[in-house]
């Protein structure tokens, strides 16, 4: 129990440096805020397009070659980012001038 506490005690330390130095890096330039969201949600498109692209080119091999999908995609070693634990993360909303 007491060791528990302790290790418990050193990740709220950490966790409170972790915040300090978050705090003590100053306001960040608005500039580069909308740069980094608008990369960001460019970078979430992509990655929604080419795997919409990469699904429908499963589903027409599977359908040429008579098989579910899932076998197909066991036969070609591709993973789906919801067998593995992935997903899709939500888009950032622009930041608003004024």
């Amino acid at each position: 129990m007491d060791r528990e506490i302790e290790e418990q005690e050193a990740r709220v330390e950490a966790k409170r440096q972790q915040i300090a130095t978050i705090k003590s890096a100053g306001p960040i330039d608005p500039r580069a805020m909308e740069k980094a969201i608008k990369d960001y949600n460019s970078s979430r498109l992509l990655w929604r397009d080419r795997k919409l692209a990469c699904m429908d080119a499963l589903e027409m091999i599977a359908d040429g070659m008579g098989k579910k999908v899932k076998i197909v995609m066991g036969d070609m070693g591709v993973d789906a980012d919801e067998d593995v634990g992935v997903s899709l993360p939500p888009a950032i909303a622009e930041v608003k001038k004024g």
